[in-house]
């Protein structure tokens, strides 16, 4: 098994956890819709930079950076 494909299966629920607290927050009336969107923003670029890890890695290593 891939050690990215890994990274993604061992981060995933933790990134599914946090959107989904963000959503109870909002329903909940906790958060903003402002803070709401913010929220969920952060963790899906979170979850966009895990899942293209290794093209940023392969990427920079072909730079030699």
């Amino acid at each position: 098994m891939s050690r990215y494909l890994i990274l993604l299966v061992l981060n995933l629920p933790l990134v599914l956890v946090a959107l989904l607290s963000a959503l109870v927050d909002y329903k909940m009336g906790k958060l903003t819709r402002k803070k709401y969107f913010i929220q969920i923003g952060v963790w899906l670029v979170i979850l966009a930079g895990i899942a293209s890890s290794h093209f940023i890695y392969a990427f920079l290593f072909s730079h030699q950076l």
